[in-house]
């Protein structure tokens, strides 16, 4: 099994002084290790966004070497910025439930707010909103006159033809939007689904709205979106989902049934790995599973999934995830389907096909996007 690097092992022990009370000694020891590379545990912690914890954990240990006034300064501006993206979003909600248009944090801030006492310690890089797909052009159409920027090249027109495009052919189900407001800038994930196209999961999306506001609820529906977006879709690539999933358990305790959440959403290899993968990190508790080396991989190396070998890396989780198997063939022939997908964000590419056309499409993308690497462009 392969064996976590030493500044992969501080983030761990960070992780159990911070959130679980541990002893820090460890954690002060290693710091002090003549072989710990500052600049790898810098970059390890900012790749899995767990830089305030881990000062955090250097505030509680004592800890005033390296790094440490680096991780002050994030740490104080992500406070700040996660206050103003609460603002934000209750203001959005509101704006948006206006006009008649349900609407529902998610992610991010849902987390900040409901899993942790301590606001400072989890990192967020933007706000998450989600609608239902037929409020999805009215909702932008509120956005945008509420001075949010698609982002899209700015001599694009926008028109509600585009705004339809969008909802209707964007495969990853969420579009970025921006807004500078007194120096500051929001920047916001639109979401209008769970998942992406490819994916399968039993997920109804209405049903989220129907629950909302029942206590019980919500406690339940917050699990699931930790479980859909930490899981399935992020496959726990990230120490901070691990961290979500560690405050969850925590702060509801026995007050939800998990298990069989899990199992609604066809889910349960992908909470049952998540468990393991918790224990792993709290409490060093090793499995024999093929899949926490390749876990591993990602965390220690920092592998970004928009590069080759890790997609494919991370495309054999997703399908270690699942449960109920398919084979390797149907898979990859729904991965084409949905890189065939031709959207109005995406860059230009170099041949397209009419839509029928679905692997000359997808060949398309394939080498449009290998063109670039080659020529930088």
């Amino acid at each position: 099994m392969h064996q976590p690097s030493l500044e992969l092992r501080c983030l761990f022990l960070a992780m159990r002084v911070v959130l679980d009370n541990q002893d820090g000694a460890e954690l002060y020891t290693l710091l002090q290790d003549s072989r710990l590379n500052i600049q790898k545990l810098e970059h390890l912690a900012t790749y899995h966004q767990i830089r305030p914890l881990l000062f955090e954990s250097f505030q509680t240990i004592g800890y005033r070497g390296k790094l440490y006034d680096t991780l002050k300064q994030v740490t104080r501006q992500q406070a700040i910025k996660n206050i103003m993206d609460a603002q934000e979003t209750q203001r959005l909600v509101l704006l948006l439930q206006q006009q008649g248009i349900p609407i529902l944090p998610y992610k991010g801030m849902l987390f900040w707010h409901t899993l942790y006492d301590k606001k400072t310690l989890r990192e967020s890089a933007d706000i998450d909103l989600v609608v239902l797909p037929a409020n999805g052009v009215a909702a932008l159409q509120v956005l945008i006159q509420d001075g949010y920027r698609l982002q899209i090249d700015p001599s694009v027109e926008i028109k509600d033809s585009l705004l339809h495009d969008i909802i209707q052919s964007v495969p990853i189900q969420e579009i970025s939007l921006t807004k500078s407001h007194k120096g500051y800038v929001y920047q916001l994930d639109f979401h209008w689904a769970l998942s992406e196209s490819y994916q399968s999961y039993p997920i109804v999306l209405s049903d989220f709205f129907k629950r909302a506001g029942n206590d019980t609820d919500s406690q339940e529906d917050i699990f699931r979106f930790l479980l859909i977006h930490h899981g399935g879709r992020g496959c726990w690539l990230k120490l901070k989902e691990i961290a979500d999933l560690y405050q969850c358990l925590k702060v509801f305790g026995n007050k939800i049934p998990y298990l069989p959440i899990a199992q609604e959403l066809a889910m349960q290899k992908a909470f049952q790995y998540g468990q393991a993968f918790l224990g792993y990190c709290f409490h060093g508790q090793a499995s024999q599973d093929p899949m926490m080396d390749n876990v591993l991989d990602f965390w220690d190396n920092a592998l970004l999934i928009e590069s080759i070998v890790p997609k494919l890396k991370y495309t054999k989780i997703q399908m270690a995830f699942l449960d109920t198997p398919i084979p390797w063939h149907r898979y990859l022939r729904q991965r084409v389907a949905y890189y065939a997908i031709i959207n109005p964000f995406e860059r230009k590419r170099i041949f397209v096909f009419p839509p029928s056309y679905i692997y000359w499409n997808a060949l398309g993308k394939l080498v449009t996007y290998l063109f670039s690497r080659i020529t930088n462009r």
